[in-house]
């Protein structure tokens, strides 16, 4: 609780093209899950499960989830070991946004 309110968790969404830019309308975040040892994968998911429930701004990263510097301002990545490789996912996040529901990490 956060001055006497319930702190509401923000969603996460992953991108997915337009239907004008690509006829199978990719997610490459799915993809990329899809590609990773099943391990890596469920443990991004904790990651953003964890980002999304504190929520991201009060989120301390422990390394897992750090923000970017210089040219990807603005960006976030989940960071996973895993397999003897380090697996990265970019996000932004998107503050009270309408159309995806409220404040989410994309």
């Amino acid at each position: 609780m956060s001055g006497g309110r319930a702190v509401k968790p923000w969603r996460f969404h992953f991108f997915q093209r337009h239907l004008e830019d690509d006829s199978a309308r990719a997610v490459p975040a799915v993809d990329f899950l899809d590609s990773v040892p099943t391990k890596v994968a469920a443990e991004i998911h904790a990651v953003l499960d964890a980002v999304a429930a504190a929520p991201p701004p009060s989120f301390s990263g422990g390394g897992k989830w750090e923000a970017m510097h210089d040219d990807m301002v603005g960006y976030f990545e989940v960071r996973v070991q895993g397999g003897g490789k380090k697996h990265r996912l970019f996000c932004i996040l998107e503050r009270d946004a309408a159309d995806l529901g409220g404040s989410s990490i994309v």
